[in-house]
């Protein structure tokens, strides 16, 4: 069996936007593309693993909603 290696690749994508629903954007959360063009080929996103908020800021007490993310 093959194990395969993570690794980070600064590359740009161009997002199929068409594939980007728009009921998070109306909630105030972002929205995950499904489709995407990276290097000249279609690629599809079969599953979001996680999404999460924070809720502070690393270096203060203030409480606050900062951002949002998918995995």
């Amino acid at each position: 069996m093959k194990i395969r290696r993570e690794e980070f690749v600064s590359e740009p994508i161009t997002i199929d936007s068409s594939s980007v629903s728009s009921l998070p954007l109306s909630q105030g959360a972002p929205s995950c593309p499904t489709r995407f063009t990276w290097r000249g080929q279609e690629h599809h996103v079969i599953a979001i693993l996680e999404t999460g908020k924070q809720l502070r800021a690393y270096d203060s007490k203030e409480t606050y909603v900062s951002s949002h993310h998918d995995q």
